[in-house]
């Protein structure tokens, strides 16, 4: 079980959740770091210099999704929508913010809204699932 002292912010709470991120690597910036030398400059560069992101329809539209998908997962694996910022026991600086928790804490799940249909997950989406999976 994850210790309750690692749940750190909620993005229900969107300042504080955003605050709390800044104090840590998350999943998201691990997966746009690792994407190669671009990415990681890019990283480095929102670290530094953050700016607020634009919502695009893409976007609005798994935000819009994001809650009805999260309901089919928990009626369909008993995995329970998470809003938590999750501190990784071995680094609190290593933070994950997964879609899904189930209540043994043993299993997370990741909600993504793709408009093409795919054969794998985007190299993306899975680093970070595992950054995510590291954490929890």
């Amino acid at each position: 079980m994850i210790h309750p002292d690692r749940f750190i912010a909620r993005s229900s709470d969107r300042e504080l959740w955003l605050e709390a991120r800044t104090r840590g690597v998350t999943a998201t910036a691990v997966a746009k770091a690792a994407s190669g030398p671009a990415g990681f400059r890019d990283q480095l560069e929102a670290r530094r210099n953050p700016v607020d992101v634009e919502v695009n329809a893409f976007m609005a539209w798994g935000t819009f999704m994001e809650p009805i998908i999260a309901q089919w997962v928990k009626n369909e694996t008993g995995i329970m929508p998470n809003e938590w910022l999750i501190a990784s026991e071995h680094d609190e600086r290593f933070l994950a913010t997964p879609d899904g928790l189930r209540m043994d804490h043993w299993v997370i799940s990741e909600i993504k809204t793709m408009g093409t249909p795919r054969e794998k997950p985007p190299l993306d989406h899975v680093r970070q699932m595992q950054w995510q999976m590291f954490v929890t």
